[in-house]
């Protein structure tokens, strides 16, 4: 076991841990940021849904509810924050409001 961890270099091994603990930082700021924002993203898909009324605005909706989460962001994590992930949890909050709509009419 010696043999391999001599033939790994200081300055390599500690270049290696560092970005293992950036990429689970990243991960851990975009979990955190999801679990965070669910109850947020809830009000703005709600306020949006008031706010733009008719039929076929789904986009403009969506957009609207975009572009306050992005507000939301800090700066200093907002280069983790992908769009990715910011739409995962619009359709999240999206599909747990309709839920909700459809359990109270039932």
């Amino acid at each position: 076991m010696e043999a391999i961890l001599s033939f790994i270099p200081a300055p390599v091994a500690v270049i290696l841990m560092a970005a293992g603990f950036v990429s689970l930082a990243v991960g851990g700021i975009r979990l955190g940021y999801k679990a965070t924002v669910k109850n947020l993203a809830l009000d703005l898909v709600n306020r949006a849904e008031k706010s733009i009324m008719g039929s076929g605005q789904g986009a403009k909706k969506k957009k609207q509810v975009f572009a306050a989460l992005r507000a939301k962001c800090p700066a200093i994590i907002q280069w983790a924050i992908t769009d990715e992930v910011l739409d995962a949890v619009i359709e999240r909050a999206f599909d747990a409001m309709t839920a909700a709509l459809s359990t109270k009419k039932a």
